[in-house]
């Protein structure tokens, strides 16, 4: 130290300089605090990946929304995340390049693969980060289960197009049905043919199987509780004992369902005796389920079968086919009404003659 020379106010000066500093440490350390306690209450993911797409951080949400521990997150690449059909070399590359730009997205709906497989629907929001020289290095980001959201949205999008159904098939198969009458009993007064009157009660009977079709298919619209476990073999001895044609009951087997499946067992089985002109009919199934635990449950009938071009067409909304096809709802409210049990239905060429309608539903307990 040299002598003459009053240090004192140079260390007091670097004491000062260090203070803000402190000040900006311990405000730093209690926004980081501040940051950690916020994203550990929410309920929604909070999550920072880099440039590559790695996550970098998140929060303990991710468990209850992906099913993964946030251990198994960090440093992991988001597309593992991502359904299996996104997960191309040319989809990763988009997915690169759109990082690369720094732009961030708001409330973008995405679709995620949880741990169990199943899938999650989140609305996803990022922001871009940025190192101290101002370079882009990340993102952060927010995502909210909205699964909930959209299994709503699309229950009520699925019941607004079959009412819109309802009141279309309504309007115009009543208004030719009543036509018909009119005309019919037109006729009859001018000339009385008996077969006139015969005609116009064709139609009225015609009008009441529609409104019962009708009323079956708001049943699926309507109906949104949960599944039970129902005896296929009482089921169909109840339809059957209202039949004039012999049914060989052989199930044996409980299936996932409610009231509803009683309408489209009688659908199948009226179907197969007016269209397809059975004098007989076999209904079988049995007890074990596949692997996915699904019972096959069989409609089997011996009239003129179904003819290979249309195998796959009637099933569809309003398809008929031959003088007598009616409005085409039978068959399409059966496979509607099967698929919201999640279940499945085709139809396969009987033998000798006949056809055979394959269910496939959840077995019940």
């Amino acid at each position: 130290m040299e002598e003459g020379k009053d240090h004192t106010k140079n260390i007091s000066e670097t004491d000062k300089s260090t203070v803000p500093i402190a000040k900006m440490e311990r405000r730093l350390a209690e926004e980081k605090e501040l940051f950690r306690d916020l994203t550990e209450s929410i309920g929604d993911w909070v999550w920072e990946m880099d440039l590559n797409g790695i996550h970098t951080y998140t929060n303990d949400a991710v468990k209850n929304i992906l099913g993964y521990e946030p251990e198994e997150i960090m440093g992991m690449d988001a597309m593992l995340l991502w359904p299996e059909r996104a997960l191309t070399e040319e989809q990763r590359k988009d997915h690169l390049a759109r990082l690369a730009e720094g732009k961030g997205w708001k409330n973008f709906q995405a679709l995620f693969k949880h741990k169990d497989g199943r899938s999650v629907y989140v609305l996803s929001s990022a922001v871009p980060l940025f190192d101290e020289n101002g370079k882009l290095k990340g993102y952060r980001g927010i995502d909210r289960d909205i699964n909930e959201m959209v299994k709503k949205d699309r229950e009520l999008k699925g019941s607004k197009e079959q009412l819109e159904l309802i009141n279309k098939i309504l309007r115009h198969d009543l208004t030719n049905n009543l036509t018909v009458i009119g005309i019919a009993l037109d006729h009859y007064r001018r000339g009385g043919d008996q077969n006139l009157l015969y005609s116009a009660e064709a139609k009225v009977h015609d009008s009441f199987k529609l409104i019962k079709q009708m009323k079956s298919l708001e049943s699926i619209v309507s109906k949104g509780g949960a599944l039970r476990s129902v005896d296929v073999h009482d089921v169909v001895e109840k339809i059957s004992s209202d039949l004039d044609i012999r049914v060989d009951n052989e199930c044996h087997c409980r299936v996932m369902a409610d009231d509803a499946f009683h309408s489209s067992m009688e659908n199948l089985i009226r179907n197969a005796i007016n269209h397809g002109g059975t004098d007989r009919m076999v209904i079988r199934c049995t007890d074990k389920a596949d692997q996915e635990g699904m019972v096959t449950l069989d409609v089997i009938d011996f009239g003129k079968g179904v003819p290979d071009d249309i195998k796959e067409k009637i099933f569809r909304e309003s398809f008929t086919y031959g003088g007598g096809g009616g409005t085409g709802l039978g068959l399409y409210i059966v496979k509607k009404n099967l698929r919201r049990y999640g279940g499945t239905i085709s139809v396969l060429d009987n033998e000798p003659k006949g056809a055979v309608f394959r269910l496939k539903l959840k077995k019940g307990e």
